[in-house]
């Protein structure tokens, strides 16, 4: 609780560390990202992970080969998008969490297309952050710490063409 410091809820279960959190805009869904760590010399897998806030049950996950850095739920809160260290961003259903809709990939013209696995053609750094605009459109982030300039990229309402800005 905001106003008291109260701990209301706990989402336990993350293996490893927390790389991103994102409330539903009505704040009763909460996707939380986690990255590669290892435990007891054991691998655990890149999740994310769909919460119901007041019960703290998960309503679903997947395991990602790449990292994923950034979750963010779309108006309506019925779709999500992902973004990962491969360059990559997929779009999900909350009612199919495990099963990307989409792969939004970061090459010029045509920019989407369906499969389950990353493409050369994804930004060539690892995405940051996703910003939904409120008239559809969607900005991508990429960038890495090694690196002097960051990509944005500012999609379409349909994803399907995007413009892209070195910074």
């Amino acid at each position: 609780d905001l106003l008291t410091g109260e701990t209301v809820q706990r989402f336990e279960g993350q293996k490893s560390r927390v790389l991103s959190i994102g409330f539903s805009p009505d704040g009763s869904r909460l996707l939380i990202c986690s990255g590669d760590t290892l435990e007891s010399g054991f691998a655990i897998q890149n999740m994310v992970r769909l919460w119901d806030v007041d019960s703290g049950d998960v309503l679903g996950s997947f395991g990602s080969g790449s990292q994923p850095n950034c979750a963010v739920f779309l108006p309506g809160a019925k779709q999500f998008l992902v973004g990962s260290s491969a360059g990559v961003i997929t779009l999900h259903d909350t009612a199919d969490v495990a099963n990307p809709v989409k792969m939004l990939v970061g090459k010029t013209g045509k920019g989407l297309f369906e499969a389950g696995v990353a493409t050369p053609h994804a930004h060539s750094r690892g995405v940051r952050d996703l910003l939904p605009m409120p008239d559809g459109r969607l900005v991508s982030f990429a960038g890495d710490s090694r690196y002097p300039e960051f990509e944005m990229r500012v999609w379409t309402a349909d994803y399907e063409e995007q413009h892209m800005v070195v910074l």
